[in-house]
């Protein structure tokens, strides 16, 4: 077997450290599935997907408004879209 240098003792020490606490990792995330189930990831993913569905709603509910209040402001649709580009570019720092 030969020797290597020091520099290469060092590296391999290190990817050495690298897999033990990538090993480490995967079995603390094997215990923590097998504590939790499937079943439970799959709600907690679920109520995520659920959370975000609402969040977009609301939304879409809150962008359908405004337009509604351009509308009675005698604005058209394009226009108030125009607007809303307009002023997400003055928040972006645009212009």
């Amino acid at each position: 077997m030969c020797s290597l240098c020091s520099d290469c003792q060092l590296h391999q020490k290190k990817v050495h450290r690298q897999c033990r606490k990538e090993i480490e990792k995967q079995k603390i995330q094997a215990k923590c599935l097998e504590e939790f189930g499937t079943e439970r990831r799959d709600q907690l993913r679920n109520e995520s997907i659920l959370t975000k569905s609402r969040i977009e709603a609301a939304e879409k509910s809150l962008f359908r408004r405004e337009v509604e209040e351009d509308d009675s402001s005698g604005m058209f649709v394009d226009q108030a879209h125009e607007m809303d580009d307009f002023e997400e570019e003055e928040e972006d720092g645009f212009f």
